[in-house]
């Protein structure tokens, strides 16, 4: 028996008041006797624990930087419904690029040239456009709206809540300019993103009066006038009970270069 261990059982045996000389019973004996296997196991496990060796510990890998191939891909599908969505310029869409590609200054040139890349192929299309497009209808029919007493905004606001806020205040400014303003629709930044992959676009709306006859009459003037453009209008209701109109079926033809024909 080693050292260690020798003197983890006379410690123990210690502990338990040991006595040899004195005389006992054949049950104290069997309780002695369980003791002692007791004693032995304990003493077992701590000569384990004190003479078990450190399991071996590797470093920490640093996280591997993903491949420059996959880092283009992932940054020209990006890019490409950026541009086809038609909302954001070129320096934008060029940080958006770079946040794709892990912010790796080494990519910025070759980033750019795919921005570069796929705006100059929006650009070749487009001229081929000499048609009323699904954004150039939209674009007309809330141009009806704003001319009916409907506030209508593109691409408004980064969120429902906010959009609706905003509205409010754009509402006060034509009051003080003694316009006259029912309700309003718009989309929001999050609703635009990736409408061109998507093919569909929500449309947020609502009366400025606390009344849901009021707010019926502007769906169905919205809807109307969509409708009238020749554009697929859904209505819709969310688990929160708000209500929303959808536009379906879009063929996202979003023009950066030229106008629609008159």
């Amino acid at each position: 028996m080693s050292s260690v261990r020798s003197r983890l059982l006379a410690a123990l045996l210690l502990t338990a008041g040991c006595d040899d000389a004195k005389p006992s019973s054949p049950e104290s004996k069997e309780q002695t006797e369980e003791a002692e296997k007791s004693e032995g196991a304990q003493a077992n496990t701590l000569v384990g624990a004190l003479t078990a060796k450190a399991p071996a510990t590797r470093p920490e890998k640093d996280g591997k930087r993903r491949p420059k191939s996959i880092l283009l891909a992932e940054t020209r599908e990006l890019v490409g419904w950026r541009v086809a969505d038609g909302f954001l310029d070129r320096a934008a869409i060029a940080g958006l690029a770079m946040d794709a590609a892990a912010g790796r200054e080494s990519l910025r040139s070759e980033v750019e040239n795919v921005v570069d890349d796929e705006l100059a192929a929006h650009q070749k299309r487009e001229a081929e456009w000499k048609f009323l497009t699904d954004p150039d209808r939209l674009s007309r029919a809330f141009v009806a709206l704003e001319k009916d007493k409907v506030i209508a905004r593109e691409r408004f606001s980064d969120c429902r809540k906010c959009g609706v806020a905003d509205m409010k205040l754009l509402r006060e400014d034509l009051l003080e300019k003694g316009r006259r303003a029912d309700g309003y629709v718009f989309f929001t930044d999050q609703d635009a993103d990736g409408v061109s992959k998507a093919g569909e676009l929500v449309l947020e709306y609502g009366s400025f009066r606390d009344d849901d006859e009021a707010t019926a009459r502007i769906a169905e003037k919205l809807a109307q006038v969509l409708r009238a453009q020749g554009l697929t209008v859904v209505a819709e209701t969310d688990e929160e009970k708000s209500s929303y109109l959808v536009l379906t079926g879009l063929d996202w033809k979003k023009r950066r270069f030229t106008k629609p024909p008159r």
